[in-house]
């Protein structure tokens, strides 16, 4: 087979060029055409004489390739001489092939149409947020790759650098824009925000992937939920339970003297009666429901959550804030009491916790380092019950005919 070029291989040379995007970039951005020359691998003089034939069709057919068509636009070939000791006559053959416009490399590729919508779009960017034409000049590609959204992509960040003010994302107000278009397009959002909205309106500590805290939009507030366990008075209005916005909460101050953290919803709920104790429904690592619970100081805080390794990431975390904290059934003994209840922990972590007690960085350590197992984890809504009343100091409650409304609140406390 002969090695010499054909259409083919002109046409993979410059489509790798085309995939590269600079050619594209250089167009977008306005610079004027440089002609692009592809070398030619041609017979040899030998080949015109004992080749002729196939010299003769190859020459051919790389000639009616390169020339324009109805369809699309020429190559133009540069032919030279080729001196010939064979004595085969005067010949000339294609020496290199010319690109000699924008024009004619988008045709001959078939990507003007594509190109003719890049123009489109380019243009209803300079109309509609003329602050992107630069960086959009820069990224023809991803435009292109977003042409089916690109208007409403540009209308998006006009309203949006247009609205000064602390909103709700549900409150940007665009035809054909909501909060699911916003949410499945927060990346490209946000390079485009990037560029035409000032700092004090971007938020560094946070990725376009948290879109509404990056560009300083209202977020969904945290809730938590405390319960009273027992007595009526520790909430307002002698309520059992509230849901509150997390921020609110820090105007509460119960008058329990005890709080009980707990990470597992069922747990939080069946938690036994005790006087003058409140008990909190954690919300994991981020400890969005006690983190800024600064009357946690002035109480006996309990702690209790699964016994696995971010288990005791969260209580370090938790201590790091409250130093005061204590942890109940997190321990080797209520571990191993409960082998038949162990499962295996997804993804554990492996960090340095500095505010761990002793027994508790001791059964940390085991954990990461496999003692008792690969990845065991035992989660809190396993544990007997039996054994948490028992944690708690609870004593079994029989209650009298009538329900347990009848009941009267206990008088004992829990330890410290």
């Amino acid at each position: 087979m002969s090695d010499w070029t054909t259409a083919a291989d002109l046409r993979l040379i410059l489509e790798r060029r085309w995939r590269s995007g600079s050619i594209l970039k250089a167009y977008a951005a306005g610079q004027p055409w440089v002609a692009i020359s592809l070398p030619v691998r041609r017979p040899r003089d030998v080949d015109l004489l004992e080749r002729r034939n196939e010299v003769d069709a190859w020459l051919q057919r790389l000639m009616a390739d390169c020339a324009p068509t109805a369809r699309r636009p020429g190559l133009r070939v540069e032919l030279t001489p080729v001196p010939s000791r064979a004595r085969v006559g005067h010949n000339e053959l294609p020496r290199r092939v010319w690109i000699d416009t924008y024009a004619v490399l988008f045709g001959w590729l078939g990507v003007s149409a594509e190109v003719a919508r890049l123009d489109e779009l380019l243009a209803l960017t300079r109309s509609a947020v003329p602050e992107l034409a630069d960086w959009c000049a820069g990224h023809p590609r991803v435009i292109l790759e977003n042409a089916a959204v690109w208007p409403r992509i540009l209308a998006a960040v006009a309203w949006i650098a247009d609205h000064d003010q602390y909103l709700y994302l549900r409150q940007v107000d665009v035809p054909g824009i909501d909060t699911k278009f916003i949410e499945s397009n927060r990346v490209l959002l946000g390079r485009l925000l990037d560029q035409v909205l000032p700092p004090r309106r971007i938020d560094d500590r946070f990725t376009a992937s948290d879109f509404a805290a990056r560009y300083r939009f209202r977020r969904r507030p945290d809730y938590t939920r405390i319960r009273s366990l027992g007595d009526p008075d520790q909430l307002p209005d002698g309520l059992s339970e509230v849901t509150v916005r997390t921020a609110e909460l820090t105007l509460l101050d119960p008058p329990a003297a005890h709080v009980i953290i707990v990470e597992n919803e069922v747990s939080y709920l069946a938690l036994p009666d005790r006087p003058d104790t409140v008990a909190i429904f954690g919300s994991g690592f981020a400890l969005g429901s006690v983190a800024g619970l600064t009357w946690l100081s002035t109480k006996t805080v309990i702690y209790w959550g699964d016994i696995d390794t971010y288990g005791f990431a969260i209580l370090d975390r938790l201590l790091a804030i409250y130093p005061r904290v204590e942890s109940v059934l997190m321990d080797t003994e209520t571990l191993l009491a409960h082998s038949d209840q162990w499962v295996v922990e997804e993804r554990p972590t492996n960090h340095d916790l500095t505010n761990l007690n002793e027994t508790e960085v001791a059964l940390y350590r085991d954990l990461v380092e496999g003692r008792f197992g690969h990845h065991v984890r035992l989660e809190q809504e396993r544990i007997s019950y039996a054994r948490v009343v028992a944690a708690l100091g609870a004593p079994k409650i029989d209650f009298p005919p009538g329900g347990r409304e009848n009941y009267p609140p206990q008088n004992d406390r829990l330890p410290g």
